[in-house]
C-alpha cells in the first residue's frame, strides 16, 4: 500500500476526536463551562491551540459590558497540561497587543493571575506593558491587574504614570477619582487619600495626580441633577432635526397623562423619522390607545433607512390579539430578519410555538443576528412561563458569545423549571461571573428544580 493510500485511512477514533475538538473550540469561544469538562475528560488531548486563541483574543460579544474572561481561562490553562506554553503565549501577546483594549485588559488580568501564582515573569510583563500603552483612550487598562498584585504600592505606581501624563498635558483626562474611590471601598482599613497625600510630598507626579482627583471630586459634587422627564422635554426631543436617543432613558419617569399626549401626537404624525422616535417610547411604555395603526406600520415594507418596522413590533409586545399573532407567525416563517418580528409573540405566545422558535434559533449562526434575537426570546419566556422554553433557549445558550444574555437564559430556564442537569453542571465554570454566582444561588435553594440529565 502506497503513502497516498495510507493517508486516506483515518486512525481509529479520529472523527470522534475531531468532533470533541470542535465542541471544545465552540464552547471556549462562547464561554460555556462545557469546555472545562471536555478538557477534564480528555487529559491526553492537546487543546492548547484553542486555549491560546481564546486567551489572546476576548471573544465576548461585548467586552465592555461583559468584562474579561481571565478567571474562566485560568482554570482551563491549569487543566491543560500545557500551562508553560500557554503562559508564554499570553505574556508575549500582552507585550504586542495594539488594537483591542478588551483583549488587552484580558491579557493583563491573566498575567495578574499568573503573577499571584508566583510567576515573576508575569509581574514584570505587566509593568513593562503598563509603561508602554499604545491604545488610544485605554489608559485605564492594566490598573486592576496592578492593584490586584501590588495593592497600595501599585496604586502609587499608577499615580506616578497619571501624574506624568498630566504634567505633559494638563487637559489630559486622567484625573478621574473613580479609581481611588473604588480602591478605598475595597480597602476600608486604609485611609487612601491621606496616604496619597503623604506620598505626594516626596513625588511631584503623585502630587499632580492627587491634586487633580481632588478637583475632580469637587466637580462631580457641583454637577446639577437632570430634570425629571416631561411631555415637553420628550416632544422637543422628537421634533429636533437630529435624533437624540437620551429620550429613552427618561421614558419610565413619564406620567400617564404625558404618555397619552405623546400617543395622541403619534397618531397625527406622518413623518417616518418622527414616527420611529415615538415608537421607541412605546416599546418601553404601553401605547394607551388602539393598536391597529401601529400594526399597519409593522406590516409596512421593511427598509434599511429606518427602524420603523422593528419598533412598531416592539410596541405591539404589550397587546394580545388574533391579528397580531397571525401576522407574527406568517412573517416569522419567511423572514430573514426574525428579530424584528419576535416581539409580536410576547403577549401572543401559544403552546407549541417552541417548535418555530427552535427552528429560527437553529437557522442563524452570526453573532449579531443571534444577539439581536435573544432579547425577544428572553421577553417571550419571561412573560410565558412554560417548560416549552427549554429547547429554543438551549439552542441559543450553545451559540451565544454574550455571557450576559446566556445568564438571562439560564435564569429563565431555572425559573420555568426547565434547567437541565447538564447546564447546571456547566454554569459553575462559565466565563461570566454572574452566571457562576447563579449556580451557587441555585445550589443553595433546596431542592433545585432541574430537568433531566442532559
Amino acid at each position: 500500500m502506497g503513502k497516498e493510500d495510507c493517508r486516506k485511512i483515518p486512525y481509529r477514533g479520529s472523527e470522534e476526536m475531531l468532533n470533541t475538538k470542535k465542541e471544545f473550540r465552540k464552547s471556549i469561544r462562547c464561554g460555556t463551562g462545557k469546555a472545562y469538562f471536555i478538557l477534564k475528560d480528555n487529559p491526553k488531548v492537546d487543546f492548547s491551540r484553542d486555549i491560546i486563541k481564546a486567551a489572546t483574543f476576548n471573544f465576548a460579544y461585548d467586552g465592555q459590558a461583559e468584562g474579561d474572561r481571565a478567571h474562566y481561562l485560568s482554570q482551563l490553562i491549569n487543566l491543560s497540561g500545557k500551562k508553560d506554553k500557554i503562559v508564554a503565549s499570553v505574556l508575549n501577546a500582552l507585550a504586542k497587543e495594539r488594537d483591542n483594549c478588551w483583549t488587552l485588559n484580558q491579557l493583563f488580568e491573566l498575567a495578574a493571575i499568573f503573577a499571584k501564582e508566583g510567576n515573576q515573569k508575569a509581574s514584570k510583563a505587566i509593568y513593562a506593558r503598563f509603561h508602554k500603552k499604545t491604545i488610544e483612550y485605554a489608559e485605564w487598562v492594566g490598573d486592576d491587574a496592578i492593584l490586584s498584585i501590588d495593592g497600595f504600592a501599585g496604586l502609587k505606581r499608577i499615580a506616578v504614570e497619571r501624574g506624568k501624563a498630566l504634567m505633559n498635558n494638563p487637559e489630559d483626562d486622567q484625573g478621574d477619582s473613580y479609581l481611588v474611590d473604588d480602591f478605598q471601598d475595597k480597602h476600608p482599613e486604609l485611609k487612601v487619600y491621606d496616604e496619597l497625600k503623604k506620598a505626594s510630598k516626596s513625588n511631584p507626579y503623585i502630587k499632580k495626580y492627587w491634586s487633580k482627583i481632588l478637583a475632580d471630586k469637587k466637580t462631580i459634587l457641583t454637577i446639577p441633577q437632570k430634570p425629571r422627564y416631561t411631555y415637553q422635554i420628550v416632544k422637543n426631543n422628537i421634533d429636533r432635526d437630529t435624533a437624540r436617543h437620551f429620550v429613552l432613558f427618561g421614558v419610565k419617569q413619564l406620567k400617564e397623562r404625558d404618555i397619552k399626549r405623546l400617543a395622541q401626537d403619534f397618531l397625527k404624525e406622518t413623518d417616518p423619522i418622527k414616527q420611529e422616535r415615538y415608537l421607541r417610547i412605546f416599546s418601553r411604555r404601553k401605547f394607551p390607545f388602539d393598536y391597529h395603526q401601529i400594526l399597519e406600520l409593522a406590516k409596512s415594507r421593511y427598509s434599511r433607512k429606518n427602524r420603523l418596522v422593528e419598533f412598531a413590533c416592539e410596541a405591539l409586545q404589550y397587546f394580545k390579539a388574533d391579528d397580531i399573532r397571525e401576522f407574527a407567525i406568517r412573517k416569522l416563517k419567511i423572514t430573514n430578519n426574525p428579530a424584528d418580528y419576535l416581539y409580536l409573540l410576547v403577549s401572543n405566545y401559544m403552546k407549541g410555538d417552541w417548535k418555530l422558535l427552535t427552528k429560527i434559533a437553529e437557522r442563524h449562526k452570526k453573532d449579531d443576528v443571534l444577539h439581536s434575537m435573544v432579547w425577544a426570546y428572553i421577553a417571550i419566556y419571561k412573560r410565558n412561563k412554560t417548560l416549552e422554553c427549554r429547547k429554543p433557549l438551549e439552542v441559543l445558550y450553545e451559540k451565544l458569545t454574550c455571557g450576559i444574555h446566556r445568564c438571562d437564559i439560564v435564569e429563565i430556564l431555572y425559573n420555568n423549571g426547565a434547567l437541565s442537569k447538564r447546564i447546571l453542571k456547566e454554569i459553575e465554570y462559565d466565563s461570566y461571573e454572574s452566571t457562576r454566582e447563579l449556580h451557587h444561588k441555585i445550589m443553595a435553594e433546596p431542592p433545585p428544580r432541574i430537568q433531566g440529565t442532559q
